[in-house]
Protein backbone atom coordinates (compact mmCIF):
# COMPACT_ATOMS: atom_id res chain seq x y z
CA UNK A 1 0.00 0.00 0.00
CA UNK A 2 0.95 3.66 -0.73
CA UNK A 3 2.21 5.80 1.58
CA UNK A 4 0.14 8.42 0.75
CA UNK A 5 -3.01 7.03 2.82
CA UNK A 6 -0.99 7.96 6.00
CA UNK A 7 -1.35 11.96 5.33
CA UNK A 8 -4.23 14.06 5.16
CA UNK A 9 -4.08 17.05 2.65
CA UNK A 10 -6.20 19.99 2.51
CA UNK A 11 -8.99 19.11 -0.78
CA UNK A 12 -8.03 21.18 -3.79
CA UNK A 13 -10.23 24.88 -3.81
CA UNK A 14 -11.91 24.38 -7.14
CA UNK A 15 -13.20 21.50 -8.72
CA UNK A 16 -11.00 22.24 -11.63
CA UNK A 17 -8.05 21.90 -9.26
CA UNK A 18 -9.30 18.75 -7.87
CA UNK A 19 -9.77 17.08 -11.41
CA UNK A 20 -6.13 18.43 -12.36
CA UNK A 21 -4.89 16.74 -9.43
CA UNK A 22 -6.99 13.56 -10.11
CA UNK A 23 -5.70 13.09 -14.00
CA UNK A 24 -1.98 13.64 -12.63
CA UNK A 25 -2.57 11.20 -10.23
CA UNK A 26 -3.86 8.45 -12.04
CA UNK A 27 -1.51 8.71 -15.11
CA UNK A 28 1.31 8.23 -12.71
CA UNK A 29 -0.22 5.41 -10.71
CA UNK A 30 -1.50 3.64 -13.76
CA UNK A 31 1.68 4.25 -15.94
CA UNK A 32 -0.97 5.86 -18.25
CA UNK A 33 0.77 8.96 -20.50
CA UNK A 34 -2.78 8.51 -22.75
CA UNK A 35 -4.49 9.82 -20.13
CA UNK A 36 -6.79 12.81 -21.26
CA UNK A 37 -9.28 15.16 -19.65
CA UNK A 38 -12.96 14.55 -21.70
CA UNK A 39 -14.17 17.52 -22.98
CA UNK A 40 -14.58 20.91 -20.57
CA UNK A 41 -17.29 22.91 -18.81
CA UNK A 42 -20.22 23.17 -20.33
CA UNK A 43 -20.09 20.13 -22.79
CA UNK A 44 -21.68 17.26 -22.37
CA UNK A 45 -19.16 14.62 -20.68
CA UNK A 46 -21.62 11.54 -19.98
CA UNK A 47 -20.47 11.51 -16.72
CA UNK A 48 -16.63 11.14 -17.28
CA UNK A 49 -14.35 13.93 -16.77
CA UNK A 50 -11.49 11.75 -17.34
CA UNK A 51 -10.63 8.83 -19.83
CA UNK A 52 -7.84 6.63 -19.12
CA UNK A 53 -6.23 2.77 -19.54
CA UNK A 54 -5.75 1.02 -16.61
CA UNK A 55 -2.64 -1.70 -17.73
CA UNK A 56 -4.99 -3.81 -20.64
CA UNK A 57 -8.28 -2.58 -19.30
CA UNK A 58 -9.75 0.80 -21.67
CA UNK A 59 -11.49 2.82 -21.74
CA UNK A 60 -11.75 4.21 -18.12
CA UNK A 61 -13.90 6.34 -17.37
CA UNK A 62 -13.50 8.64 -14.32
CA UNK A 63 -15.48 11.15 -12.79
CA UNK A 64 -14.52 13.54 -10.30
CA UNK A 65 -16.92 15.43 -7.71
CA UNK A 66 -15.35 17.84 -5.62
CA UNK A 67 -17.08 18.34 -2.36
CA UNK A 68 -16.56 21.45 0.41
CA UNK A 69 -15.48 20.54 4.04
CA UNK A 70 -17.11 23.22 5.08
CA UNK A 71 -19.73 23.58 5.58
CA UNK A 72 -19.85 19.79 4.76
CA UNK A 73 -20.87 18.52 1.25
CA UNK A 74 -21.22 14.90 1.22
CA UNK A 75 -21.73 12.81 -1.44
CA UNK A 76 -25.24 11.37 -1.78
CA UNK A 77 -26.62 8.25 -3.26
CA UNK A 78 -29.01 10.02 -6.03
CA UNK A 79 -25.35 11.57 -7.55
CA UNK A 80 -23.83 8.41 -8.03
CA UNK A 81 -26.69 6.74 -9.50
CA UNK A 82 -27.08 9.58 -11.61
CA UNK A 83 -23.25 9.58 -12.73
CA UNK A 84 -23.40 5.95 -13.39
CA UNK A 85 -26.27 6.07 -15.58
CA UNK A 86 -24.57 9.17 -17.33
CA UNK A 87 -21.99 7.13 -18.07
CA UNK A 88 -23.71 4.22 -19.29
CA UNK A 89 -24.11 6.47 -22.66
CA UNK A 90 -20.12 7.17 -23.02
CA UNK A 91 -19.11 5.96 -26.32
CA UNK A 92 -17.06 3.77 -26.90
CA UNK A 93 -18.55 1.46 -23.61
CA UNK A 94 -16.55 1.78 -20.36
CA UNK A 95 -14.95 -0.82 -19.11
CA UNK A 96 -14.62 0.12 -15.57
CA UNK A 97 -15.87 3.62 -13.89
CA UNK A 98 -14.56 5.02 -10.84
CA UNK A 99 -16.35 8.01 -8.58
CA UNK A 100 -13.51 10.22 -7.23
CA UNK A 101 -14.68 12.79 -4.25
CA UNK A 102 -13.12 14.73 -1.66
CA UNK A 103 -16.31 14.22 0.30
CA UNK A 104 -15.58 12.31 3.69
CA UNK A 105 -16.22 8.24 4.27
CA UNK A 106 -19.99 8.07 4.79
CA UNK A 107 -20.54 4.01 5.55
CA UNK A 108 -23.92 4.78 4.40
CA UNK A 109 -23.11 5.88 1.36
CA UNK A 110 -20.75 2.75 0.76
CA UNK A 111 -23.56 0.59 2.19
CA UNK A 112 -25.81 1.58 -0.80
CA UNK A 113 -23.25 1.84 -3.67
CA UNK A 114 -22.41 -2.15 -2.86
CA UNK A 115 -26.24 -2.88 -2.96
CA UNK A 116 -26.01 -1.29 -6.45
CA UNK A 117 -22.86 -3.02 -7.34
CA UNK A 118 -24.38 -6.54 -6.59
CA UNK A 119 -27.72 -6.07 -7.94
CA UNK A 120 -25.81 -5.26 -11.05
CA UNK A 121 -23.62 -8.08 -10.83
CA UNK A 122 -26.74 -10.47 -10.16
CA UNK A 123 -28.97 -8.87 -13.07
CA UNK A 124 -25.64 -9.24 -15.19
CA UNK A 125 -24.99 -13.01 -14.00
CA UNK A 126 -21.60 -12.21 -12.98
Amino acid sequence: MTALVHFEYPPPKSWEQFEELCADLFEAMWSDPALVRHGRAGQTQNGVDIVAARGGIFPVGLQCKKKSQWPIKNLKIAEVIYEIKEADKFTPMLEEFYILTTATSDAELQKKVWELVFDLAEKLNI
